[in-house]
């Protein structure tokens, strides 16, 4: 599935291994969510500890091999699981700085990604913009979403200033700006039933133009939704924290499904991709 392929960093190479990695990113384990870019070995930091580390490997097989601290594991990883993982201080050698694409679908192909942000992550705390207060877009693939169960995808910001995206009543929610008025007040917000299943959502939030937009697996689901009668607003979320498929992120935007409560039902995601400064 497409999916899979823009994860398989040897679909181009032939599985050659060699050359240098153009970096050496921390890692989340995660159960559900595959590594950012194309990994072609693993380490463990000279701070961090050594253990058992649980892996999918580009071959798809499960394994847990024995790690040591400065130790690396020279083997092409897709996903690196929590349970069963003891070691700390992972590192991803990736030969490619975002998700392995050939050629990225509409409405990314013409975006400059920024960074890739980790799931269940204190997100101010990473490359992300903790003042939440230019145009940006985000991106994240789902494999097995279903729409019929509410949950939490993603949130910046509370009840004061605050963005979220998640599902309710059968349907994708995006809303940003005023995270505490009724919808009809104070908030730029679409709704949309999109295809459950496999697939990338997109969604894009615009201070200037106070709206924002959302697309599935290139198809644009909807637009402005409502806009804001406060806006424009100088930012979508305050200083507040923001997280992705986690429950890191704590208060969230009034009448949303906390993380707490529930996260959205997906057999798999990928990290989120962030693109600061742009809109669609």
């Amino acid at each position: 599935m497409a999916l899979e392929l823009e994860h398989n960093p040897f679909t181009s190479s032939g599985g050659n291994l060699s050359g240098f990695a153009l970096d050496a990113s921390p890692v989340v384990p995660n159960d559900n969510a595959d590594l950012f870019d194309r990994v072609v070995a693993l380490g463990i930091d000279v701070t961090g500890g050594a253990g058992s580390v649980a892996i999918v490997t580009e071959a798809g097989q499960s394994r847990t091999v024995g790690m040591v601290a400065g130790g690396s594991l020279p083997v092409g990883v897709r996903r690196v699981l929590a349970t069963g993982t003891t070691a700390t201080g992972i590192v991803a050698y990736s030969t490619s700085l975002g998700p392995a694409y050939t050629s990225k679908p509409y409405p990314e192909a013409a975006l400059t990604l920024t960074a890739v942000l980790p799931p269940d992550t204190a997100l101010n705390e990473t490359a992300f913009d903790a003042d939440k207060n230019s145009d940006c877009v985000f991106a994240c693939d789902f494999e097995g979403l279903d729409l019929s169960q509410p949950g939490y995808i993603w949130d910046a910001g509370g009840a004061g200033s605050g963005s979220y995206v998640g599902i309710r009543d059968d349907m994708l929610i995006v809303r940003a700006f005023d995270g505490g008025a009724p919808w009809d007040v104070g908030t730029a917000y679409l709704t949309s039933t999109m295809p459950s299943g496999d697939g990338t959502l997109v969604w894009s939030i615009e201070l200037t133009l106070a709206r924002v937009r959302a697309w599935w697996n290139g198809v644009e689901l909807a637009q402005n939704g409502q806009r804001s009668a406060t806006a424009p607003r100088p930012d979508y979320g305050g200083a507040n924290e923001s997280c992705y498929i986690g429950t890191q992120g704590g208060s969230i935007p009034s009448g949303e499904t906390a993380a707490s409560t529930a996260i959205a039902t997906y057999t798999g995601a990928s990290w989120l991709r962030y693109y600061k400064d742009q809109s669609v």
